[in-house]
């Protein structure tokens, strides 16, 4: 028997040895469970405790010997070792899994470039089954299908025009489902794919918040409320009698609704936006309010309303000014074919992107043409045709599939063209149609030198063949509103023009100039300014346009251009004080450039108090769909003029406030999404940094 580690007391064992049995107790135990004798428990209780014995146990070491310490070392830095190898094969698999980093056989990172072909081949309609290698052919035969999206013609061969890119297997399963049919013609690739550095694609990409548009930067003048600006990051209220330049407003009119766009993506996935991403002006710039169009012969047209509070009452109200610019006229044209390249690389996931494309292609199909087609090339790390020869009563189900499209891959912007202009050149010449190809992108291209001069050599080659080439830039981490110097060059290159788009209004326009060769823009230099009247006005705050530049020392720029159909909105809430029904409670001021015979223009609009509504459904329906917005983005953002009153401080009290409205508005499809957002924040969850993977 080996020896007991712990070292031996006699004294204790001879007082243990000297305990009397009670009698009956060896036989009670042979007889009945400890648990259920309870006479058994008396007697053990009843056992006298020998004198010093407890304080003898207390002196017995407790600690184990030093062999046992031994082990306890070996066992815990055999698993700290085993933790550290296996995070550290964790992390060399994360690099090795890295788009674009590969590892040679000398042990060393590069590049990785895709230089194959596709090794399958590709069937000609997308109705019928993919053929075996021994069953494909050299050519590819032209085949006949029922009118539908898609008109497959004989196939061009290879030595005469670049082939026409492959698709997907998702495409199929799209279009299988849709009530027409849909064939797009494909064959082999016969050169390498050329493939732009990429880069790497982070899985909550799309979770990161926009950057802050530039503000409005306070007056730096004495009565300003500087420490509530700074304690709370809201614009504060001001006293306009404080001091002359408080009596004057000026805000940025172009305003993208990129902020609520990015909300309801965070909303889907049952989380609450980070409440700095949460800009009030984008949350009024996502409501169509239906402005009054201008009158005949003008361009710009500014509307003033004034109402009751609708979540603070009193004498607390809401002045909105509005600005409408004239819907052009399309002009009489020939068709167009125009053949979208579209970016749908994981970028496009951030602030929404690709969901500003589908809306833009929702508003594009009223405004095409009966001899427009369109053709839509796909990109990410390769590139592929998702439809061709589409007109504008197949726009619909063409949504339906790129609404199924997941962005995803890194962006390679030199396979989307040439697929793109593959596309194109099919289409040259057909019916006198202007040609005309659109990269949609987030500006993220860069080539390889030696890929960038096949790029540029094909689109200067495709210019001069009549394949124009415009982009639309769709970048907005930058302040300024010039597009990418790159794709500034591109259009160049193509004979076309290179536009900057944050919103889906501004990619309509710039397809719409670019399809039908219409210049949109009907104003230059807007801007509007409003003035208060410090006698009838007590206090004002501007709702949003709050700013993160340095004050002072980079003013924002006040002007814009407004295209056909644009509008723009501001909204303030003011504290009036007690006067004549016919005083001015605040004077607007329209200003612009005609951009045809470079005239400036102006108009104004004074606001008095007899003209502000009696209750909140009186009010004009743009001013009760706005309260709605701004309430909403005041509660996400938990600013602290939201919980002025506790009742209307959750976003089920602004809820139910938005279902009360005018039944005229809960119609309208935008103010429906901001009631549908209001109705995820209910049950979703806080906004945590790292909730979703």
């Amino acid at each position: 028997m080996s020896e007991s580690p712990h070292p031996r007391d006699q004294w204790i064992e001879a007082q243990l040895r000297a305990v009397p049995m009670p009698e009956g107790l060896l036989d009670r135990l042979r007889r009945t469970p400890l648990s259920e004798d309870e006479d058994l428990d008396a007697l053990v209780r009843e056992v006298p405790v020998p004198d010093d014995l407890l304080r003898r146990l207390r002196r017995l070491p407790r600690t184990p010997t030093w062999q046992i310490r031994v082990q306890w070392w070996v066992t815990a830095a055999s698993l700290f070792l085993l933790f550290g190898l296996w995070q550290l094969g964790l992390i060399l698999s994360m690099v090795g899994s890295l788009p674009g980093v590969g590892w040679t056989g000398k042990g060393k990172k590069e590049p990785v470039r895709w230089s194959g072909q596709f090794t399958e081949p590709l069937a000609t309609n997308l109705l019928l089954p993919r053929q075996s290698p021994e069953e494909d052919s050299s050519s590819t035969p032209s085949v006949q299908v029922e009118p539908g999206l898609v008109r497959v013609e004989a196939m061009p061969s290879a030595e005469t025009s670049p082939p026409i890119p492959a698709t997907r297997d998702w495409i199929l399963q799209r279009w299988g489902v849709a009530r027409k049919e849909l064939a797009l013609a494909k064959t082999l690739v016969k050169w390498p794919m050329m493939a732009s550095p990429v880069s790497v694609d982070w899985e909550d990409l799309w979770t990161v918040p926009l950057p802050s548009p530039r503000g409005v930067d306070p007056p730096l003048v004495p009565g300003f409320p500087w420490g509530e600006y700074r304690r709370w990051g809201v614009h504060p209220f001001v006293v306009p009698a404080a001091h002359p330049s408080l009596t004057v407003s000026e805000v940025p009119l172009e305003v993208s609704p990129a902020s609520f766009q990015l909300a309801r993506m965070y909303l889907a996935r049952g989380m609450l936006p980070p409440r700095e991403a949460v800009r009030t002006e984008e949350f009024l710039a996502a409501i169509d309010y239906g402005y009054p169009a201008p009158r005949a012969g003008e361009q710009m047209r500014l509307s003033m309303w004034a109402g009751p509070s609708l979540f603070r009452g009193g004498q607390f109200q809401m002045i909105q000014v509005g600005v409408q610019a004239e819907f052009l006229r399309d002009a009489d044209r020939p068709g167009a074919s125009t053949t979208l390249v579209l970016d749908c690389s994981r970028s496009m996931q951030w602030g929404a992107r690709w969901e500003l494309i589908l809306q833009a292609l929702e508003l594009l199909k009223t405004r095409l043409g009966p001899q427009d087609r369109v053709h839509v090339v796909l990109f990410d790390t390769q590139a592929f045709a998702a439809a061709e020869d589409l007109g504008r009563e197949d726009m619909s189900e063409l949504l339906g599939v790129l609404a199924h499209q997941e962005p995803t891959g890194s962006t390679n912007a030199a396979e989307g063209l040439r697929h793109g202009y593959a596309l194109a050149r099919r289409y040259a010449g057909q019916q006198r149609r202007n040609n005309r190809v659109i990269l949609l992108t987030d500006g993220l291209v860069v080539f390889e030198p030696s890929v960038g001069r096949r790029i540029e050599s094909l689109v200067e080659e495709s210019a001069r063949e009549g394949i124009r080439l415009d982009v639309v830039d769709l970048g907005q981490e930058r302040l300024d509103d010039q597009p990418e110097s790159s794709l500034v060059r591109l259009a160049e290159l193509g004979g076309g023009k290179a536009y900057r788009a944050a919103s889906a209004r501004q990619i309509l326009w710039a397809l719409l100039e670019s399809i039908t060769g219409q210049v949109q823009r009907v104003a230059a230099d807007v801007r509007v300014r409003v003035v208060f009247n410090p006698r009838a006005v007590i206090s004002y705050r501007l709702l949003g346009h709050e700013s993160k530049a340095i004050v002072g020392l980079t003013p924002p720029r006040l002007e814009t251009d407004f295209y056909s159909g644009q509008s723009g909105t501001v909204l303030y809430e003011v504290r009036l004080a007690p006067g004549a029904a016919d005083e001015v409670i605040a004077t607007a001021e329209l200003s612009w450039r005609d951009p045809r015979t470079g005239q400036s223009k102006s108009v104004q609009q004074k606001l008095q108090r007899k003209q502000a509504a009696g209750s909140v459904l009186q009010s004009p329906l743009p001013l009760q769909a706005a309260m709605l917005a701004a309430q909403t983005a005041e509660v996400l953002r938990e600013s602290p003029f939201a919980g002025w009153i506790p009742a209307v401080g959750q976003p089920k009290a602004v809820l139910e406030a938005g279902r009360q409205l005018d039944s005229r508005i809960l119609a309208w499809p935008s103010v429906q999404q901001m009631l549908d957002l209001l109705e995820k924040a209910v049950t979703a969850k806080p906004y945590r940094a790292s909730g979703i993977r």
